[in-house]
């Protein structure tokens, strides 16, 4: 019995840190991006960038979505509360096709993986 509580008052008083890092799919090239242009085909697209995360149907049109995502989390345990802060952000491209999908019509990207940061909990990114 003391045993027991002896290990509970451990574990509810104990403190501890983390920091985790995770990402979903491979890391996107503006480079390759660049490569893409109106006019290039299907084709073309898909041995520049690999096979796309998502294809959405609009109509007669298509749009090749890519995407890569970080996340970083950092947490602070301490007593019985736990403090967490996790920051997100994602590198997108979408290709747009033409009529029947085969050649790019326009093409849009944004890169903002790489600006994902560990921040304590208590940390406010739009004061700094």
């Amino acid at each position: 019995m003391i045993r027991s509580i002896a290990v509970l008052c451990l574990c509810l008083f104990s403190t501890g840190c983390f920091v985790t890092r995770t990402s979903v799919n491979q890391k996107l090239s503006p480079e390759a991006a660049g490569q893409v242009a109106p006019g290039t085909s299907a084709a073309e697209v898909v041995e520049l960038l690999g096979a796309p995360t998502d294809v959405v149907q609009l109509g007669h049109r298509v749009a090749y979505l890519y995407e890569f995502e970080q996340a970083k989390m950092t947490g602070l345990l301490a007593a019985v509360v736990g403090f967490m802060n996790k920051d997100t952000r994602s590198d997108r491209i979408w290709v747009f096709m033409g009529p029947g999908g085969t050649e790019v019509s326009h093409i849009a990207t944004s890169f903002d993986a790489d600006k994902v940061e560990n921040r304590m909990p208590w940390s406010d990114r739009d004061k700094e």
